[in-house]
């Protein structure tokens, strides 16, 4: 759905009915079903616990005497003793909520849509300013645009639709926009030699303190729900991608902390904590796509404290139990924010537009196929989705005389992936749509 495929997670339900309640699959299932933001940690936590699953005796959410109950209860095959461990999805939820950027550049794009439909191609060029200014900073930097229910009055008022107006009527000059006020700092630069929308800001979805990030927050959250489930022995957290740049970022600049030094400064605090693991989607080499995803962790263990180093393998064991993902932490969030934009609540990722062409076959979306026979897409909008508007194969086809000879499913590379390639192959030229001929004779 949106880390993991639709098929994929119905799979892990299937194999999770070994060890969850019928009210802990419910809970499952309908917050799966649900494309809010937290259906991200909910994929995760499905996942991890069906391959914790397939390493030891699992418990989820047991009672342990204590006011909370901890995600899992692991006693690890061939290990006397458990382990209990909590997941949490990390997101930049809290940077994303100080600040309007996303949303403000959204809008943007929404608003010079216009200029697109009129055949304008020149770029813009947008700056924005921050608060603090300085690079001492102790806290993230708050970028100075005001809140999305101020954006009509602040920013796209009636200078920016003059600012348009004139960049209509003379698109092959230069304009600019500014809004300077106590809230908003914001320069809009339309360039005809450029193209699409550059923006410039400061880095605000870093880490400025070793303690006020979203890293840490969730560390310090997880860590005392653990206290309280009253279990007496080691603990555990997994942090997962949610769209978090801390997560995904490798490199560490001052004056901005890292993931593993803020993780190793959380660990010098608490010694209860017996091993925290990281776990993201990382794409390996030049091409996208989910075949060049994988899974990617990081094991750090609390050098403070004393860890059955047999459980410390299986831990390190599980994420190569998890499925094969399709998308990242900050694909998945905007995939489900396209999902409950187009109310396509429960569709998966599809192949819709692909297709390849060759002398004997023409390989398509089963599923685009499908919805264009149903009727649940007209064939305009088919025809436009896979550029049939310059050249049709199928008509083509027909012209030459070729009719369909066979038609068969080819599993997409992506193991429990949503969609399959239907491939027709053709035969021809065929006596039935083309020219009677002599025998022996290749002219159609």
């Amino acid at each position: 759905m949106a880390i993991f495929s639709r098929r994929s997670l119905q799979r892990l339900l299937n194999e999770a009915g070994a060890f969850l309640k019928p009210e802990q699959l419910l809970r499952y299932v309908t917050r799966l079903n649900d494309p809010s933001a937290d259906a991200i940690a909910y994929e995760w936590e499905l996942a991890i616990l069906c391959a914790f699953g397939k390493l030891g005796t699992l418990a989820h959410e047991p009672n342990l005497g204590g006011s909370t109950r901890p995600d899992i209860y692991l006693t690890p095959y061939g290990v006397r003793d458990p382990i209990v461990l909590d997941v949490a999805a990390v997101s930049d939820k809290g940077f994303e909520e100080r600040n309007s950027y996303h949303a403000f550049t959204k809008e943007f794009r929404r608003r010079i849509s216009v200029l697109r439909k009129q055949g304008i191609r020149g770029g813009f060029r947008i700056t924005v300013g921050s608060s603090p200014s300085s690079l001492q900073r102790t806290t993230a930097p708050i970028l100075r645009l005001p809140r999305p229910h101020r954006f009509r009055t602040v920013v796209f008022n009636d200078r920016f639709e003059e600012f348009l107006e004139a960049v209509t009527k003379g698109p092959s000059q230069n304009y600019v926009y500014s809004v300077e006020t106590e809230e908003t700092e914001l320069t809009v630069e339309y360039d005809p030699r450029l193209s699409g929308v550059l923006t410039t800001s400061a880095q605000y979805r870093v880490a400025y303190s070793k303690q006020r990030n979203p890293i840490a927050n969730a560390l310090r959250q997880k860590a005392q729900q653990l206290k309280r489930t009253r279990f007496n022995g080691p603990f555990g957290i997994i942090l997962c991608d949610a769209d978090c740049d801390l997560l995904r970022s490798k490199t560490q600049a001052w004056p901005t902390y890292g993931a593993e030094t803020i993780i190793q400064d959380f660990l010098r605090q608490h010694s209860s904590i017996a091993v925290i693991m990281t776990i993201r989607v990382a794409q390996f080499g030049d091409r996208v796509g989910p075949e060049n995803l994988k899974i990617e962790y990081h094991l750090y263990p609390n050098h403070s404290g004393t860890f059955n180093p047999e459980t410390s393998e299986v831990i390190r064991r599980m994420p190569t139990l998890l499925p094969r993902p399709i998308k990242d932490g900050c694909n998945a969030r905007n995939h489900l924010e396209w999902l409950r934009q187009s109310g396509k609540l429960h569709e998966g990722e599809s192949l819709w537009g692909g297709m390849t062409v060759s002398e004997p076959t023409i390989k398509i979306s089963a599923r685009a196929v499908l919805e264009l026979l149903a009727g649940s897409v007209s064939q305009q909008i088919f025809f436009e989705e896979h550029g049939f508007s310059g050249m049709n194969p199928f008509r083509y086809k027909l012209e030459k005389g070729q009719l369909i000879r066979s038609a068969s499913i080819e599993k997409s590379p992506v193991p429990e992936d949503d969609d399959e390639w239907l491939v027709f192959e053709f035969s021809g030229p065929d006596p039935a749509v083309s020219p009677l001929r002599a025998p022996g004779s290749e002219k159609v």
